[in-house]
């Protein structure tokens, strides 16, 4: 008997600890997949703490009762980087066959897109708050490659030397990532905060991400020299002109800006003077908090069972 009250009251306690949520001063939240939906009845974000997301974390709906934040907080959810184009590739061989003209440069490969922003729907009670920095920006999108260079001009042999090859054109930029949607629904929880602290302390973008920059264009190739060869008769010397040097090619297309996202931060005037979260999630919030005083009641009448059953040993 001793062993099930216990087992259930360490059950109670992960539940409760499930509920509450505590990022120390200076650390950091790393929010993982199986994190994106949590309804808490407490959270605190200490001073310099951070909200970051794992990778796949996409979205993140988060509703918390009574939330105190810190100053200098930030929550993180601005979209990655896009990678950066490969570089044209060099010629292979360096130099054209004798007499050739060079092969033209290799493109340069496109910049990849920007990842989107984390889209964030957050409903809170605040109790305290210092400053806030929402970010759901969309990633920047990764330059485009330089392009390759031209293929060298093949030696002269009795014949007019080669052109270099012009080189290749630069990569397109990759495009900026699509910031993630903002939804802040907040009130405050505590006579000692209110509204106009909390919208001065709050600061927020959604800005879609800047598209990559174009590579630039690959160097022309070089052409073979003109000189003099010994002519078939006599002796005598004939010029031979050289090449044309290859043209450098051309600057790759920027990528464009990703889509700016929605943000919405409001004040619910239905529950701002109330400590209890909207109509929407109380449902939820009560379930929970039936099916705890449920096992807080069998516990109760565990311990007067074993309380009457020691009474009956003990005569």
């Amino acid at each position: 008997m001793r062993s099930l009250l216990a087992a259930v009251a360490v059950f109670l306690s992960g539940y409760a600890a499930a509920l509450e949520k505590v990022v120390p001063a200076g650390e950091v939240w790393r929010v993982a997949a199986d994190e994106q939906q949590l309804h808490l009845t407490r959270l605190v974000l200490g001073d310099g703490a951070i909200v970051r997301f794992a990778d796949g974390v996409s979205r993140w709906r988060l509703s918390a009762e009574r939330v105190e934040i810190g100053n200098n907080v930030v929550i993180d959810g601005r979209g990655a980087a896009g990678e950066v184009g490969q570089d044209g590739a060099p010629p292979i061989p360096a130099v054209a066959a004798v007499c050739e003209s060079g092969a033209a440069g290799a493109p340069g490969g496109e910049g990849a897109r920007g990842a989107s922003g984390v889209a964030m729907t957050l409903d809170w009670g605040i109790a305290a708050i210092g400053s806030l920095q929402l970010l759901t920006d969309g990633g920047a999108g990764g330059a485009g490659g330089r392009g390759g260079a031209g293929q060298a001009g093949g030696e002269l042999n009795r014949c007019r030397g080669g052109d270099g090859g012009p080189g290749g054109p630069g990569g397109r930029g990759g495009m900026g990532g699509d910031a993630g949607a903002l939804q802040l629904v907040y009130r405050p929880v505590d006579k000692r905060v209110d509204v106009a602290q909390i919208v001065s302390a709050i600061t927020h973008s959604s800005a879609g991400g800047a598209g990559g920059s174009g590579g630039a264009g690959g160097p022309g190739g070089a052409a073979a020299e003109g000189r003099y060869m010994k002519g078939s008769i006599g002796g005598s010397k004939k010029w031979l002109a050289g090449g044309e040097p290859g043209g450098e090619g051309a600057a790759g297309a920027p990528g464009a800006t990703g889509e700016n996202g929605r943000a919405i931060l409001q004040l619910d005037q239905a529950g701002a003077s109330a400590k209890s979260l909207p109509q929407r999630d109380s449902g939820a919030r009560v379930g929970r908090q039936d099916r705890v005083s449920v096992l807080e009641e069998r516990i109760e009448a565990l311990e007067k069972r074993l309380e009457r059953l020691e009474q009956q040993r003990s005569h």
